[in-house]
């Protein structure tokens, strides 16, 4: 496994990741991963040079330098592959190729995100085929050159199929989601705890709070339906940079008592 991200860092892509290493290795796989620096103890774990912050980069989210050191090269020397699975586009993405010519084996790639929505949302203010091109040199080019690519829903693999009509697409759920996620905790206590109307519907959604997450539009959702309702509640799970103009919408919208924001919690806690 190559990544850019990994626990304790909390967003969807280190969590899956992760998920999918103990599924893996629960069946009988030897895994190993090469990421970032991490607090989580693994012997398989091997770590690229890492800055812990930066300017306009979530604080759980150090970033890798992406240099394959003569020391590094050693270490991966060391493993016997049999596949290479990257899970970004970029950096890494090329030291995934890179890793998989050297080795002689081959290259997979999970594409855990919709790139082309992502440079919609955050450069809608650029010519199209500046944001195509872009698009090409980040993400088609590498779709293009490993032996395949993963797709997480059977949605996007009828998409990428389309868009990658000489490609391996295949599809894999975000792996091995295990019975943690069964509620074990009454939900009459939950709605004490966050002061949620005992009759109403409640709504949750877990997301990192960035513009290309469209929670937005869910808070506009949710207002027309709080219209013909008068009970029912939208949970916010999560955090991020966004957080405070959703916060600010819900105000614009007075919703506070409708809508709460939990802040991030836990993932053995969700």
């Amino acid at each position: 496994m190559i990544t850019a991200t990994y626990p304790p860092s909390a967003n969807g892509v280190a969590v899956s990741t992760l998920r999918t290493v103990r599924e893996l290795r629960r069946v009988g796989h030897h895994v190993g991963i090469l990421g970032p620096k991490t607090s989580i103890v693994d012997p398989d774990y091997i770590a690229f040079q890492t800055i812990r912050h930066m300017p306009f980069v979530p604080a759980d989210y150090p970033v890798i330098v992406p240099l394959l050191t003569p020391q590094l090269i050693k270490k991966l020397e060391k493993i016997s592959w049999d596949v290479i699975h990257v899970h970004h586009h970029k950096p890494v993405g090329s030291i995934a190729l890179a890793l998989g010519k050297l080795f002689h084996i081959p290259v997979v790639f999970t594409y855990h995100t919709q790139y082309d929505r992502y440079i919609e949302t955050h450069a809608g203010w650029i010519p199209s085929i500046v944001k195509k091109w872009l698009y090409r040199i980040a993400v088609r080019n590498l779709c293009v050159h490993v032996n395949g690519v993963i797709a997480t829903t059977r949605w996007l693999r009828e998409v990428l199929q389309r868009k990658l009509p000489r490609q391996n697409v295949y599809y894999a759920s975000t792996a091995g989601l295990e019975s943690p996620f069964a509620v074990s905790v009454k939900k009459q206590s939950l709605r004490q705890k966050y002061k949620i109307p005992v009759n109403g519907s409640v709504f949750i959604t877990v997301s990192r709070l960035s513009k290309e997450k469209s929670i937005s539009f869910l808070i506009k959702a949710f207002s027309l339906w709080a219209r013909r309702h008068m009970t029912g509640t939208l949970i916010i799970v999560g955090d991020g940079p966004y957080r405070g103009r959703l916060e600010y919408v819900v105000h614009k919208k007075h919703l506070e008592a409708r809508i709460q924001f939990t802040g991030k919690i836990p993932n053995a806690d969700l």
